[in-house]
């Protein structure tokens, strides 16, 4: 017997060597948020931007941005891309977190409509850090601070684009005209970059192009520089003040010349070969003298809902204000199921690009009743060519064919 006890006693020594700590302690498992992300307002929204610097080992993911408002509306996504894959926000209504300030987020799983985390007390142009933290709880935390000033943008604005190789629609591109203008840049506030685009067409496959102002002065340092036309940012860095040589052009060919600078003051110019195309949407099996409305990234989800109930304020009249600004995204189906959007969202992009777009389509009536057919959030991918490229919703089946 005590041969029996010792050995018991010894196996129970070798099972607790293998413990630290309290033998009821049991370790929870952080969420893993190294695949999302942080949408909101300071990104337009853009549910594919990644965090700014992300510690997935000790759960610690940190987005940064410039405020462009006192309060901001925004939300940790679980996968950039998908709206659907899982978020964190707020449970009712949205999350207050305040500069300074720490609050534990909820999670929603049902369709990416949870309502969102709401900072306020922000001061308009300083730069701001939100850090998300997923404790060893299995909770996931929030707290935004500020991160100092946000860089200072080197505008473009009122130079000129000119050269020899392109037509821009006056005739003579060494010209100055509002054609040919800088303006109306698009600024990343976190970054400073600012980014203008000119269309063009090519009247020549090589030859000079230059950046300067209406006294031709204040150009750019383009000399000795070569710009390929293969859709790459080239910095204007050359030996001094002068115009760049573009290569590589393919005559009566359009192109979108993209300049972007930099808050050192740094330019870069890219050629991208281009082409307009339209997307021409059209359903089938759909059910006969039932109505149906297209809203999705075509339009930017924009133009709202011709549903009482999903519209903010619930106004009786949605389908009636729905209708009247988007008159070409109503159809109603006949002859067997079948109609189309006579809408046709034009887009330019780069031939053989493949791009995604996302659409959903419910049935409406005039008095603006909840949908008796919601065909959910659909995906599809168009490979870039010109002209008009056909996409076929299936109502029945839910599906979406690219022709």
């Amino acid at each position: 017997m005590k041969k029996l006890s010792f050995l018991i006693a010894g196996l129970m020594g070798l099972a607790l060597m293998g413990c630290s700590g309290n033998l009821h302690d049991v370790v929870p498992s952080r969420v893993d948020l190294s695949a999302g992300g942080a949408p909101g307002a300071f990104n337009t929204w853009n549910n594919t931007t990644p965090w700014t610097t992300m510690d997935k080992a000790n759960g610690i993911y940190t987005y940064e941005f410039a405020a462009t408002d006192t309060k901001m509306d925004w939300k940790v996504l679980c996968k950039t891309g998908d709206w659907n894959g899982g978020a964190y926000g707020g449970e009712g209504t949205e999350l207050e977190l305040k500069v300074g300030g720490k609050e534990t987020l909820v999670y929603d799983n049902k369709t990416g409509g949870g309502k969102n985390v709401r900072i306020t007390g922000l001061t308009k142009g300083l730069k701001y850090k939100i850090t998300v933290m997923a404790t060893e709880s299995a909770t996931v935390e929030a707290t935004v601070e500020a991160a100092g000033l946000p860089p200072v943008p080197y505008y473009l604005d009122g130079e000129y684009l000119v050269g020899a190789i392109f037509d821009i629609g006056i005739g003579n591109a060494w010209g100055f005209n509002t054609k040919n203008l800088i303006y109306s840049a698009s600024v990343d506030n976190n970054t400073g970059y600012v980014t203008y685009t000119k269309d063009i067409v090519a009247i020549a496959s090589n030859g000079e192009c230059g950046i300067n102002d209406c006294n031709w002065n204040h150009k750019m340092m383009g000399k000795d520089v070569e710009v390929p036309a293969d859709d790459k940012f080239y910095e204007l860095n050359g030996s001094d003040e002068g115009n760049f040589q573009v290569k590589g052009l393919t005559t009566g060919q359009p192109y979108r010349v993209t300049i972007q600078t930099h808050p050192d003051k740094k330019v870069f110019v890219k050629f991208t070969l281009i082409t307009n195309y339209t997307l021409a949407v059209k359903l089938v099996h759909g059910t006969d003298a039932t109505e149906y409305y297209i809203n999705g990234t075509p339009w930017g989800w924009g133009g709202g809902w011709p549903i009482v109930n999903w519209t903010d304020g619930k106004p009786t009249n949605a389908y009636t204000t729905c209708k009247t600004a988007n008159p070409n995204r109503f159809c109603t189906c006949s002859g067997g199921g079948n109609g189309s959007f006579s809408d046709k969202p034009a887009f330019v992009g780069k031939p053989g690009d493949k791009v995604t777009y996302e659409v959903k389509v419910v049935s409406c009536t005039p008095n603006g009743a909840d949908p008796q057919y919601d065909s959910g959030n659909m995906k599809f991918d168009v490979v870039i060519k010109s002209g008009e490229i056909g996409v076929t919703i299936d109502i029945a089946a839910k599906t979406v064919t690219v022709n």
